[in-house]
């Protein structure tokens, strides 16, 4: 999860797609790990127990696209509200082992004369069975040193078992690109190529959320192969209300797939 700082002000949840399962073999490079409200301002990401967190995400997104009552409660309010279902539905599983769950939830607030965008990170500690619930400050709260503050302003939430080699790739990155979205972007791909973590792969996923409108998500054209939310399809399934990136995360126009001219370079 980063904060583009540009004079958009964005926040964006990046991911890979892979899925896989604890004791069996195999793998599946298709799952959705991140999800988005068409009708709120609400964006979801996690790391942990797939099967629990996809489907209680997918819940929640619908709950609030159909749910004028929590739409219109403040970003403090509404988190809270989440964080009870989440809280519920976890507790309602049955003669399961439940497992470690890391869910992070970025909103844009209501409140006049704060800060645009608010972000909790939610766990679930399967060693002792209880929840944490909290809210990481930004701009001011990033993950890196003080002094690297001013140089790194993007950099934001890492989490999953490739997050030691996405900062390592990061940091060179950021040297290279500087502080842009692609230095963030091509660290999530050299995860995902260079295989430098087994339980990462896949398509990489994004969304983004503006200061106005719902968030948007962003399909990737890599490799001559199309993907949205972790889903690879052909060409002919390109949409227009989705923002399409190349893999050096240009825009590129989805009717000819060609990077859109005089696009601005590397910012979400």
């Amino acid at each position: 999860m980063n904060f583009a700082s540009d004079s958009r002000f964005t926040w964006n949840i990046a991911s890979d797609s892979r899925f896989s399962w604890k004791h069996i073999p195999g793998r599946w490079d298709n799952g959705r790990k991140i999800f988005w409200c068409k009708r709120g301002v609400e964006i979801f990401g996690y790391s942990g127990d797939v099967l629990t967190q996809s489907n209680i995400l997918s819940q929640l997104c619908e709950v609030v696209d159909y749910s004028g009552k929590i739409t219109s409660m403040k970003s403090g309010e509404r988190h809270n509200a989440f964080y009870d279902l989440v809280q519920t539905s976890v507790d309602a599983q049955i003669g399961v082992e439940k497992r470690e769950m890391t869910i992070f939830h970025g909103t844009r607030t209501n409140e006049e004369g704060s800060f645009p965008f608010r972000v909790w990170e939610t766990r679930f500690d399967k060693k002792n069975g209880t929840w944490s619930d909290n809210e990481h400050i930004f701009p001011s709260e990033l993950d890196v040193s003080e002094s690297d503050k001013k140089i790194y302003p993007q950099v934001a939430l890492v989490a999953g078992t490739g997050a030691p080699y996405f900062k390592s790739f990061r940091d060179k990155n950021l040297f290279e690109y500087g502080c842009t979205s692609r230095a963030i972007f091509q660290s999530l791909v050299q995860v995902i190529d260079q295989s430098v973590d087994p339980l990462t792969g896949g398509p990489a996923q994004a969304v983004t959320l503006g200061l106005d409108g719902s968030p948007k998500p962003v399909g990737f054209l890599m490799n001559s192969s199309c993907s949205l939310a972790g889903m690879i399809f052909g060409q002919t399934a390109v949409g227009s209300d989705v923002d399409w990136r190349d893999e050096d995360f240009n825009y590129i126009n989805p009717s000819n797939l060609k990077r859109k001219s005089g696009a601005p370079k590397h910012w979400l």
